[in-house]
């Protein structure tokens, strides 16, 4: 309902709808692209695996209790990673110059292993990761990917203390993040 309500776009590229133990397909478009002058950004949505445990399951079941949504997560992250990577090759497929996440994951150890950092550790082509879940105040960060590429990550903490924001340098390209 509230989607359907909003003003812009929903997106998530590992919230899925549940066929039997298996992923169906997602709910929701996994990026949004967005022309920016020369560039054309793709925003990537990801959702925390940690959703089942930190709101209310019946969210995601039907009147009999099965679950009828799910979030790609596993215990050991790959299929987090995997949703992540997915997501970015289409998205540079489809034309991204670059590929921004705009994820709920966070970087608190008692995530792991669904963690900002770790999930940028274990993807490619990302160029920065706007996250929240752990309120954390990050300006700005520069983290790994699994090639050694860095990846911008930032969080602005809680409750509107601050406003964040990103730019992308129009000539350069270089990405930078300020409060």
């Amino acid at each position: 309902k509230i989607i359907d309500m909003a003003e812009y776009p929903y997106v998530s590229c590992n919230f899925h709808n549940e066929a039997g133990e298996q992923c169906g397909e997602n709910v929701l478009n996994s990026y949004e692209l967005l022309p920016a002058g020369e560039e054309t950004i793709a925003v990537i949505g990801i959702t925390t695996p940690e959703t089942f445990t930190k709101t209310t399951p019946a969210y995601f079941q039907d009147a009999e209790g099965n679950f009828i949504y799910g979030i790609a997560g596993r215990e050991s992250g790959s299929a987090l990673y995997t949703a992540v990577q997915k997501a970015i090759d289409e998205a540079i497929a489809a034309g991204a110059t670059k590929v921004i996440a705009l994820g709920h994951l966070g970087t608190d150890l008692s995530s792991s292993p669904w963690t900002s950092e770790e999930t940028i550790a274990n993807i490619s082509g990302l160029d920065a990761f706007i996250d929240g879940h752990s309120h954390t105040r990050m300006e700005s960060k520069e983290v790994a990917d699994k090639d050694g590429n860095t990846v911008l990550l930032t969080q602005t903490g809680q409750y509107f203390e601050r406003i964040g924001m990103m730019v992308i340098e129009a000539e350069s390209g270089e990405i930078t993040t300020d409060f």
